[in-house]
């Protein structure tokens, strides 16, 4: 049986003895955690969560990923998506759009870029946050050296097809509320709805020559496209993994199955051999 309590600790205890996490606050008033390795970084990575998530990530897997990237002198920063982080502060109400996951993205980004100006960057994206990384790569093809995609979602208006049905999309384009029962019960503003119908994401992502890999669960409940990404990308370093059994969170939440530790795995090792720079 997985022992993801013990695993926890160990992590928050390397985490306290070899590496510094501070909350910082950035231009836009976004918040984010920036992890620090305890030698000079030679890599940063940024983490762009999913829909209605945090920048901790469900079963804090994000968490996980910042310390296990520090242990390998890989800095990191995870960020809060404006309207939508704040959660049960705001009744679980969404005021995102696409384009402000995007500008956050790039916020995040900016931040890194400035910080360590003299390495390599790579950005993870979950869900959602895979497509909002698809987009950042596709604008910031020259600032991101390699791209980890888990259980990446499509285009933005895709996703809502698969989100919402009928009668709920006819709400919200007369401009009212929907409250959709998910993990919790979450309030979809017609800005929210209306921020998802943005031109599609994947004709800017041919600029992306960057390392690619794309990791998914055989049991994704989200259409997999996997391939489509890897064959509209430029790059000649791309990877597609699944994972058998897996679900589109990895059964993170589960204490008896390992899918998530496959893909911190993975993840790190491929962050490793593709953020190494010219001179190491």
């Amino acid at each position: 049986m997985k022992t993801k309590l013990a695993y926890a600790l160990v992590s928050l205890i390397a985490s306290c003895a070899f590496a510094s996490e501070e909350v910082v606050i950035l231009d836009n008033e976004m918040i984010a955690t920036h992890h620090q390795p305890s030698d000079t970084p030679k890599a940063s990575v940024l983490m762009v969560h999913g829909w209605a998530g945090q920048m901790n990530e469900v079963g804090d897997f994000y968490k996980r990923l910042a310390s296990l990237l520090a242990d390998q002198n890989i800095a990191s920063l995870r960020i809060n998506i404006r309207g939508e982080s704040e959660q049960a502060a705001t009744n679980y109400t969404l005021t995102s759009t696409f384009s402000s996951r995007v500008t956050d993205a790039k916020t995040g980004l900016s931040f890194l870029k400035q910080t360590y100006p003299d390495i390599k960057t790579g950005v993870v994206g979950f869900s959602l946050g895979g497509a909002t990384a698809i987009a950042l790569a596709g604008e910031k093809n020259n600032e991101i050296d390699s791209l980890v995609l888990w259980s990446s979602a499509d285009t933005p208006a895709e996703v809502v097809k698969n989100l919402l049905d009928a009668q709920q999309t006819k709400q919200l384009e007369e401009g009212n509320n929907v409250v959709m029962n998910a993990w919790v019960d979450i309030t979809i503003t017609p800005q929210h709805f209306k921020g998802f119908f943005v031109s599609d994401i994947f004709p800017s992502f041919g600029a992306y020559s960057g390392a690619l890999m794309t990791i998914r669960g055989t049991e994704d409940y989200l259409p997999d496209i996997d391939r489509k990404i890897l064959d509209v990308a430029a790059g000649d370093i791309e990877e597609s993994r699944y994972i058998s059994g897996a679900d589109h969170i990895f059964n993170v939440l589960d204490p008896n199955e390992t899918y998530d530790d496959r893909v911190l795995h993975q993840t790190i090792q491929w962050f490793i051999d593709t953020l190494e720079n010219d001179s190491d």
